[in-house]
């Protein structure tokens, strides 16, 4: 049986070096690096086939999980003159400048879906930055996270910002090597807008209990400061509970 990279460097990590000699903590500590360094290395240079081949992919997936034919295709939208290659899976929805080759259409019989009212009613509360994202660290973390286990690993964008699909990050990275990423300042549960000379692109965050706590607590201090008002003791515990370390 082949052990990925990924595992053995969790192994390592988990060793007590506590009672180790120096020599033996440097080698591990080395070993470790360069593990980490090949898995970020490992993550491949962006092109347009990339991009097509995770589009096809997301497709493809739709076509098996979702009865949905809309879901199944791209289609052409017009915004401003601008012909927009479209194509979502309900969790995130892309829209191409320079249009993919390769992938399937929606046929006639069935009616395209209208994304422009979700892309106007988020894309001006994404006021946010997010903070630069290194396309090869989600890589190498989804490759970490899939070694200890086979659950959706999470990526958290930072405080006060959404915690995301990281799967569905690192492809969005791939897909738009060159994005830029904003967040709604009011709310960690609302779609993150990504825009990139390619494109746009929603992705909808994860509602992972922490981030719920936090916008629960965040929701109690905005009416208390409204209301110019005091919170109660069951809100303050709600709020120390949200940000505890």
């Amino acid at each position: 049986m082949t052990t990925s990279p990924a595992a053995i460097y969790n192994r390592l990590q988990a060793i007590d070096r506590a009672n180790m000699s120096a020599e033996a903590r440097a080698e591990i500590e080395s070993i470790m690096f360069c593990i980490m360094h090949d898995l970020r290395a490992s993550a491949a240079r962006t092109t347009e086939a990339n991009a097509a081949r995770m589009i096809a992919a997301m497709l493809k997936e739709n076509s098996k999980r979702n009865d949905r034919k809309q879901l199944h295709y791209t289609w052409i939208m017009e915004q401003n003159g601008v012909k927009l290659q479209c194509a979502t899976d309900g969790f995130r929805a892309f829209r191409f400048v320079k249009h993919l080759d390769k992938l399937p259409t929606m046929p006639d019989d069935v009616p395209p879906l209208n994304l422009q009212p979700l892309f106007d009613q988020n894309k001006p509360r994404c006021k946010m930055p997010v903070p630069y994202i290194d396309r090869a660290d989600v890589k190498a973390f989804i490759e970490l996270q899939y070694a200890e286990s086979r659950k959706t690993p999470e990526w958290d964008l930072g405080p006060g910002l959404p915690a995301v699909n990281a799967v569905y990050l690192y492809e969005l990275l791939t897909i738009y090597p060159d994005a830029k990423l904003f967040a709604d300042p009011e709310s960690t549960l609302h779609p993150v807008y990504a825009v990139s000379e390619f494109g746009d692109a929603l992705l909808l965050p994860i509602r992972s209990a922490a981030k719920q706590k936090q916008e629960a607590a965040r929701n109690i201090l905005r009416a208390a400061a409204k209301e110019r008002d005091t919170v109660t003791l069951d809100q303050f515990a709600t709020i120390s509970a949200a940000f505890a370390a």
